[in-house]
């Protein structure tokens, strides 16, 4: 599933998110079509060519993003506004307004999800939130809290199943439908609450008693500037000022 790589693992994460981030703002305010189909490929060469996974991992996690930006840009392109019709048949008109903008919506979802899909695949998520502390000064009890959450969520995915396969030892009828998926969700949810009242008690005291709430406190991984940070922001500066130049 994965592959051994080394540029953008070594960014810093936190770095890595704000800097994403901001070219993400910046894409919003694009209305260029061949400037997005432009940034749109490089954000696709770049998430080809350095993010770790296989060709296959790659190729899967984008078909659904690709699927989510055509189908959002041809409902625009089928049945937006426009003087200027290009094609008409029975509810479908296409105008060149309207085919300018669904191309433009395809364009920038599938930006954003290249960008998205790029800092997850080589970014830790403990790192992340450690860089965070660290460089940017987020307070130590909200990171720590969406980290808890992060690595609640297989926890609480494996609770499902064992309910799930609970459920069926004892012989627990399973309905069919609408009324089936409300009666489980009925089952699952009691239990599901409970346990998650407990666990987050249990986390809160653990919390209050190693004091995260009060002065510094030093930290089991520790991140840091370095060179490769400055490669990275020098390597999308010359991606989006050739664009720029290029295209004006």
């Amino acid at each position: 599933m994965v592959t051994e790589t080394a540029f953008f693992r070594r960014v810093n994460p936190a770095y890595k998110f704000l800097i994403f981030f901001i070219i993400t703002l910046l894409t919003i305010f694009l209305r260029d079509v061949t400037l997005l189909a432009a940034l749109s490929g490089c954000a696709l060469l770049v998430y080809l060519i350095f993010s770790p996974l296989t060709l296959k991992w790659k190729v899967g996690l984008l078909l659904p993003f690709v699927l989510l930006a055509f189908f959002s840009g041809i409902t625009v392109i089928l049945f937006g506004l426009g003087d200027d019709v290009l094609f008409q048949f029975l509810w479908w008109r296409i105008s060149s307004e309207s085919l300018a903008h669904g191309t433009m919506i395809i364009l920038r979802t599938l930006f954003f999800s290249l960008i998205g899909l790029s800092f997850a695949t080589t970014t830790n998520p403990v790192l992340f939130f450690y860089s965070a502390m660290q460089q940017f000064k987020v307070p130590t009890f909200i990171a720590y809290s969406f980290l808890t959450v992060f690595r609640l969520i297989p926890i609480m995915a494996e609770e499902i199943t064992i309910l799930n396969k609970a459920m069926r030892v004892r012989g627990v009828s399973r309905i069919k439908g609408p009324r089936g998926v409300w009666e489980k969700m009925k089952r699952y949810s009691i239990t599901m609450l409970s346990q998650s009242i407990r666990r987050a008690f249990r986390i809160s005291v653990a919390m209050s008693a190693k004091k995260f709430t009060t002065g510094p406190r030093t930290f089991y991984y520790t991140t840091t500037f370095s060179r490769v940070d400055v490669y990275y922001t020098l390597l999308w500066l010359a991606i989006i000022g050739g664009y720029l130049f290029f295209f004006n």
